[in-house]
């Protein structure tokens, strides 16, 4: 069980990095203004994050999530880097390739 959550962990891309890595500091700096955007990730959405590549465990509240997921929505349509992409990138020491 210990094992799998490290190898989980490994494959997945931390939020808050990948924020920093597509220079998105609305997400980074995120507030939830709404009742609902304060509640927690629905389940669905948890998953579908973790799909995308982003380790689940860290985002706390619904309305992250849902700026995370259509951010993520957004630059799949424009063809650019997946957060695996990244940090891949990231690992051999490429440097702006969020943006």
């Amino acid at each position: 069980m210990l094992s799998e959550m490290k190898r989980r962990k490994r494959a997945l891309v931390d939020p808050l990095q990948f924020e920093m890595s597509i220079q998105a500091e609305d997400l980074a700096s995120y507030v939830p203004s709404f009742g609902w955007e304060m509640g927690p990730p629905s389940d669905k959405q948890l998953q579908i994050l973790e799909k995308l590549g982003i380790l689940p465990d860290q985002v706390d509240n619904a309305g992250r999530v849902t700026k995370l997921l259509e951010r993520l929505d957004k630059r799949r349509e424009e063809g650019l880097t997946t957060p695996k992409q990244i940090r891949f990138l990231e690992q051999r020491g490429f440097e702006h390739v969020g943006t």
